[in-house]
């Protein structure tokens, strides 16, 4: 950036940007980003780069955006896309798309939300657009009909009113800078219950109750919902999460009741249960 005025203005380039992206992704080894638990400042994160005989490079500390000194706020990563970061401050709510790379970021408007969303970050490869998505579970408490409930439904803490679950979904755009709603996410009853990850231009989150589960998903360029099979049914006694692992959609369950840990590789995103090519892997901790 420093040598000449015409090769800052070269590789500020989106096309140099695109073809340098590539080229990394293509001859460059993984690069692995960390942060330490229980730090004074919420500072402390790392690059650790991988090479391709799979041995570790000394890790490297790295300064980033949102440093807050004021107590012990935690620096949390939202998701990652393309080497771009998007990392959130828990203590002032403030959020930042990072590149460690180059040490560049952009702070983001405050959100909409009033109380503590989940988010996922991935690219619109369509509108060549980075987008952050915060899902916000929002809770309404309704009446019913008192005369159908006894004294002893009350006296045991069963109140004569329920509550309907909805997921109010804002989207932001980098391109544009702003955030807007879109349609709420049908939840279908289900409660979201892993981690929301990018793969194949959606975003992809397990929804589930004790007896069934699901993969729901955003597609960044359309906005529209999806939904397809998913490996495990409910939630009784099972901890689902989400993984991208060599750019495959993995399903990761830890079963409480005898410590196994399953994995089921997607082969192919999107199918459905009749065609859905399933690796399964159990070990015992």
């Amino acid at each position: 950036m420093c040598v000449s005025k015409a090769w800052n203005a070269y590789i500020r380039d989106e096309r140099f940007t695109k073809r340098h992206l590539q080229r990394s992704i293509n001859t460059i080894a993984s690069t692995i980003l960390f942060s330490l638990w229980g730090t004074i400042y919420p500072k402390d994160f790392f690059l650790l780069a991988l090479s391709v005989d799979d041995s570790f490079s000394t890790a490297v500390e790295i300064w980033q955006p949102l440093v807050e000194r004021r107590g012990w706020g935690e620096i949390s990563i939202l998701g990652s896309c393309n080497g771009l970061v998007c990392i959130k401050n828990t203590e002032n709510a403030e959020i930042a798309l990072w590149n460690p790379s180059i040490q560049k970021f952009k702070r983001i408007p405050f959100t909409p939300s009033v109380s503590s969303p989940q988010y996922g970050f991935g690219y619109d490869s369509t509108n060549d657009d980075y987008k952050l998505v915060e899902i916000e579970k929002i809770s309404t408490p309704y009446s019913v009909d008192v005369s159908k409930w006894s004294w002893e439904n009350i006296s045991n803490g069963s109140w004569p009113y329920c509550v309907t679950v909805t997921y109010e979904v804002h989207v932001y755009s980098l391109k544009s800078n702003l955030w807007k709603k879109i349609q709420s996410m049908p939840s279908k009853g289900l409660e979201l219950v892993s981690k929301i990850q990018f793969s194949n231009g959606a975003l992809n989150w397990v929804m589930a109750d004790n007896n069934m589960s699901i993969i729901l998903t955003l597609d960044l360029a359309t906005e529209k919902y999806g939904e397809f099979y998913c490996p495990v049914n409910g939630i009784l006694d099972v901890r689902i999460e989400l993984e991208v692992l060599g750019g495959y959609l993995c399903v990761c369950i830890r079963n409480y009741n005898n410590s196994e840990f399953g994995i089921w590789i997607m082969k192919e995103y999107g199918a459905r249960e009749s065609d859905l090519a399933l690796f399964k892997y159990f070990s015992s901790l």
